[in-house]
Parts: structure tokens; sequence; C-alpha cells
């Protein structure tokens, strides 16, 4: 399996719980005002790749 594979392939993976993902803990667009805009703050310092390493 090629790196375009395994990116797809992950990219699945994702697809298939994101839904209940989004039913447990809701949307980026549901968080709070002062939440979204702390993460822009920090995003907006970033620059270069980022590693979502996951939290599960």
């Amino acid at each position: 399996m090629d790196i375009p594979e395994r990116t797809g392939e992950t990219a699945y993976r994702y697809s298939q719980v994101a839904e209940a993902y989004i039913d447990m803990f809701g949307a980026p667009e549901q968080a709070e005002d002062q939440d979204r805009e702390l993460i822009a703050q920090w995003a907006a310092q970033i620059h270069g790749p980022v590693l979502d390493a996951g939290c599960g």
C-alpha cells in the first residue's frame, strides 16, 4: 500500500466515525465564540505543517 492509498484509507476511516463524534461532542460551529477565538488566535501563530495526533 503506498502513501496515497494509506492517506485515503485514513480519511475513509475517520469519515466513518465523524458523525458519531459530532453527535457526542458537537460540531466546531457549536463551540462557544470565546473558545473559537482562542483556537483562531493559536492557529494564526502556526507556520508549517501540524500533526493532529488524535485524542483517542
